[in-house]
């Protein structure tokens, strides 16, 4: 596993959800599409990275295949495990998707009531 991935994996679906949702949420008011959009975008960068994770697996699996004959020891980390980072880093991603949606919208929601109904 590449560290740079993994920070790849943290910063660029995260930067990227929050900048197509945020127009959504704010100008259009619409939330929910915003956070459809934003989750589907962190859901496709996790399957990509997912499957950029296993063709590197593969691949390295071949190539020991290819100078032993046959016999190779296992990756070290568990191929699950490397999925698994990459699944968790995108529900985390998208958990705070909408929380930041809520918090924006229950903001926007509260600014129509008078200071003294709040």
């Amino acid at each position: 596993m590449s560290v740079f991935w993994i920070a790849v994996a943290v910063t660029v679906p995260t930067a990227l959800a929050f900048l197509v949702a945020w127009p959504l949420w704010l100008k259009a008011r619409e939330v929910i599409v915003g956070n459809i959009v934003g989750a589907l975008i962190i859901t496709v960068s996790v399957f990509a990275l997912i499957a950029r994770e296993y063709i590197q697996v593969e691949r390295i699996r071949r190539r020991c295949e290819e100078l032993t004959g046959g016999v190779c020891a296992a990756p070290t980390a568990d191929v699950f495990m490397r999925f698994a980072v990459y699944g968790f880093i995108g529900l985390i991603e998208t958990m705070a998707l909408f929380v930041v949606s809520d918090i924006l919208d229950h903001r926007r929601r509260r600014s129509g009531y008078a200071p003294e109904w709040r």
